[in-house]
C-alpha cells in the first residue's frame, strides 16, 4: 500500500465516523419515540408496542454496541493516520495534509487557503507523502 492510499483511507474513517454517529442519534431517537403535543406544551410519550420494545432491546444491547466498537476501532484507525501526519516536520506540507486528509478538503480549496498555485499544491504535496512515516512500516 502506498503512502497516498494508507492516508486516502483516513478520509474514509472520517466519512464512515459521522455517518455512523448519525445512526447511532437516529437509533436512539427511535427507541425514545416522544412526541410533543400539539400545543408545544408538553411532552407525551406515546404508548409502547411490542414492535418498540424489541427495538429497545436490540437497540440497547447489540446494535448500539456493534456501532460504538465500529466508531473505536475507526477513532483508532484515524489516530494512527493523525500522528504520522502531524509527524511531518514541514509545516505547509503538515497542513496540506491535514486538510486533504483529516478535514476533507478539495485540492482547489486548500490551494486557495495556503495562497498557493493548485500545480504548486500537487508538488508539496508530493513531497509531503514522502514526509510522512507509516504506522504500517
Amino acid at each position: 500500500m502506498t503512502t497516498k492510499q494508507w492516508l486516502e483511507r483516513g478520509r474514509g474513517f472520517v466519512q464512515e465516523i459521522a455517518i455512523l454517529e448519525r445512526e447511532k442519534d437516529s437509533a436512539a431517537l427511535r427507541a425514545v419515540k416522544i412526541t410533543r403535543d400539539l400545543s408545544g406544551e408538553k411532552l407525551a410519550k406515546t404508548p409502547m408496542t411490542r414492535s418498540d420494545a424489541a427495538l429497545i432491546k436490540y437497540a440497547d444491547s447489540d446494535y448500539i454496541a456493534r456501532i460504538d466498537k465500529r466508531l473505536a476501532d475507526l477513532r483508532g484507525m484515524l489516530g494512527e493516520i493523525s500522528r504520522a501526519i502531524y509527524s511531518v516536520q514541514n509545516g505547509p506540507e503538515r497542513l496540506l495534509l491535514i486538510s486533504r486528509y483529516i478535514m476533507l478538503k478539495k485540492w482547489q480549496d486548500i490551494a486557495a487557503e495556503m495562497a498557493y498555485h493548485p500545480k504548486s499544491i500537487f508538488k508539496i504535496h508530493k513531497k509531503a507523502l514522502k514526509s510522512v512515516k507509516l504506522a504500517t512500516k
